[in-house]
C-alpha cells in the first residue's frame, strides 16, 4: 500500500477533488430530472405508443446508471476528511459519467422534426 494510502480502500488517496464533487451533483441532478421528466410527461400523454417511450426509458436507464456508478466511485476514490484538491487523477471519469447524464436527459427529450 502507498504512502497515505488506507489498506482497507485501495482506490482512495490522500486527497479529495472538488470538481469530482460537482461532477457527481451535476450526474445526480441530470438523472432527477431525466425521473421527473419521464414519469410526468408519461402521465401528461398517457402511454406512449411503440419506440418513443422505449427510447425515453433507455435514456432515463442510462442517466440513473451514470448516477449509480458516480456515487459508488465517490465513495470508492474520495475521502473529504483529507485534504481537497481542485482535480485529482479520478476527474476524467467522474466528467465523463456528468457529461452521460447530461446527454441522456439532452437525447431522452429532443423534440422530433416535425414530418411532412
Amino acid at each position: 500500500s502507498g504512502i497515505g494510502q488506507d489498506s482497507r480502500f485501495p482506490l482512495r488517496s490522500d486527497s479529495w477533488s472538488m470538481a469530482n464533487a460537482l461532477f457527481a451533483i451535476i450526474t445526480f441532478i441530470a438523472a432527477f430530472a431525466c425521473s421527473i421528466f419521464f414519469v410526468t410527461r408519461r402521465k401528461a400523454e398517457g402511454e406512449e405508443a411503440g419506440g418513443e417511450g422505449r427510447r425515453k426509458l433507455l435514456w432515463l436507464t442510462v442517466s440513473l446508471a451514470a448516477a449509480a456508478a458516480s456515487a459508488a466511485l465517490f465513495m470508492l476514490t474520495q475521502d473529504i476528511t483529507r485534504s481537497m484538491m481542485l482535480f485529482d487523477k479520478w476527474s476524467a471519469a467522474f466528467g465523463i459519467l456528468a457529461a452521460a447524464g447530461v446527454i441522456a436527459v439532452r437525447f431522452a427529450y429532443a423534440k422530433k422534426p416535425a414530418e411532412a
